[in-house]
């Protein structure tokens, strides 16, 4: 102690406590904690952290006198959900400073902690926007007006019903109006992707990103997101599956993903397209997270039966916000050029 004394540093690390304890055991740890750390803290004025140690499965931290001694208490806390480690920061205590919240969620990276502030799930003003075409021949006319800055859209269907390609197709003739496009795929390569704008003829230009869905938490993914919206100026977001990202989360968690998407959407005024692999356009309709997209469309088809005959495709809108969608069901096909509904 006298070379922290003779050198008065601003700061000092005491890695670790439990260490400490373990060796010259509590009655010496308590006379530790009172006598040399406080007078450190209140003759030098310096700013001190002890670094403690809770076994797993242990719920007290320490010997239970650090946290009466500190003026501010922080906890590191871990779990193991599928592949995904989820780490969370609880403060329990900080003297002579209001707590905004008791927990968040953080990560480790090669910049060390970065600590995520979970948004609050609250709505801004939502006001009508400026309407975005789709040019998807007669896809606009069954929406009633495009679609419109700050909406969400969810195109579900089953394995197979087009999904992929009407996403493809709204971001390329989007692209081609100069708007950027950013397209986060979680089923397929960005090669893949590629190849099959290519083989269908449609030549906008748009940024396609191929993620992972268990490599990361909802929030994880909610700050990636606004980050890359944010930097690159993005005005059309597309994900495709959403349903790949809901195999990986709990309930819950799927439902929070969704709303930290619509909350992004409504406060950058981002266009957002999701798309959700379903057999039942009912269920889907009926599902909690369907309330919170403006538009919400489905794909089927219907399997030919004899020798001979083409498998058809359908397209049928369940849901339009703010517009006097067009409830027909109608049938569409895949060529050069994309999707085109009759």
């Amino acid at each position: 102690m006298k070379d922290l004394v003779e050198w008065k540093p601003d700061i000092v690390v005491f890695d670790s406590i439990t260490v400490f304890g373990q060796v010259f055991g509590e009655v010496h740890l308590r006379a530790f904690l009172h006598s040399i750390i406080g007078r450190l803290v209140n003759a030098l004025n310096m700013l001190v952290f002890l670094i403690d140690e809770i076994p797993y499965d242990g719920e007290g931290i320490g010997f239970g006198i650090e946290e009466f001694v500190a003026d501010g208490v922080i906890v590191l806390e871990m779990e193991k959900y599928g592949e995904i480690i989820r780490r969370y920061m609880r403060i329990p205590k900080m003297r002579n400073r209001p707590l905004e919240r008791y927990s968040y969620k953080y990560v480790i990276t090669e910049k060390g902690i970065e600590v995520f502030t979970t948004p609050s799930l609250e709505f801004v003003e939502e006001k009508i926007r400026e309407r975005i075409r789709t040019n998807v021949p007669s896809f606009d006319d069954l929406l009633e007006g495009d679609l419109y800055e700050g909406s969400i859209t969810l195109v579900a269907g089953p394995a197979g019903s087009g999904k992929t390609i009407l996403a493809l197709n709204i971001a390329s003739n989007i692209s081609k109006a100069d708007r950027k496009v950013l397209y986060i795929a979680f089923e397929e390569t960005v090669a893949g992707l590629r190849d099959t704008k290519e083989r269908l003829g449609l030549d906008g230009e748009f940024r396609i990103l191929s993620l992972v869905p268990e490599a990361k938490t909802p929030v994880e993914y909610y700050v990636m997101m606004k980050s890359l919206v944010e930097r690159e100026n993005v005005e059309l977001l597309i994900i495709d599956s959403l349903s790949a990202m809901q195999a990986h989360m709990s309930k819950g968690e799927f439902i929070k993903a969704v709303r930290y998407l619509q909350l992004l959407a409504k406060e950058r005024a981002l266009t957002v397209l999701l798309t959700y692999t379903s057999e039942d356009g009912e269920k889907v309709a009926t599902t909690g997270f369907s309330t919170l997209v403006d538009n919400l469309v489905f794909l089927s088809y219907h399997m030919p039966k004899n020798a001979g005959e083409s498998l058809e495709r359908r397209v049928l809108v369940l849901k339009a916000r703010h517009s006097e969608n067009d409830p027909t069901l109608r049938r569409f096909t895949i060529g050069s050029g994309g999707i085109e509904i009759e």
